[in-house]
């Protein structure tokens, strides 16, 4: 790392600061593991004017409403969030859509849609992003995301 370059708080005492544009993998059990993982990183990031997106999966353990209760019991200020676009929490069917069928095209398209990011950060009034997607169960998705 140069000494220039800036860090921002992970939320995650085991990870620390990291620069700018880092990506990491984090390993859970359960689904409190994951939530006590993806609050607080989530909070970092809201409290440094990120814009901040969680895919979860419809299928697994943590749906739409157990995120936004987790996220609401550690963020108060949530809601104002939310209204705001500062955070964003989708399904991957939301992500993914089309009849069912796993798209990555489409997906990426999306996420650059809804991060902005054909844009730098400061031109979207954001410091940077940040972003969680739950995994894609079964080996078709799997296959068809690694050969994408």
């Amino acid at each position: 790392m140069k000494n220039n370059e800036a860090l921002t708080d992970t939320g995650l005492p085991a990870v620390g600061r990291v620069p700018w544009g880092s990506h990491f993998s984090i390993f859970y059990e359960t689904k409190n593991d994951l939530l006590d993982i993806l609050v607080p990183y989530f909070k970092a990031g809201l409290e440094q004017n990120e814009l901040c997106l969680w895919i979860v999966g419809g299928h697994e353990f943590v749906t739409m409403k157990a995120a936004k209760e987790a996220l609401a019991k550690g963020i108060p200020e949530l809601e104002d969030f939310l209204k705001k676009g500062n955070i964003q929490i989708l399904t991957h069917k939301q992500l993914f859509g089309t009849r069912g069928r796993q798209d990555p095209d489409t997906a990426i398209a999306r996420v650059r849609r809804k991060t902005h990011l054909s844009n730098r950060p400061e031109q979207c009034g954001r410091n940077s992003r940040r972003c969680a997607i739950a995994p894609i169960r079964g080996n078709r998705a799997k296959r068809r995301l690694a050969a994408g």
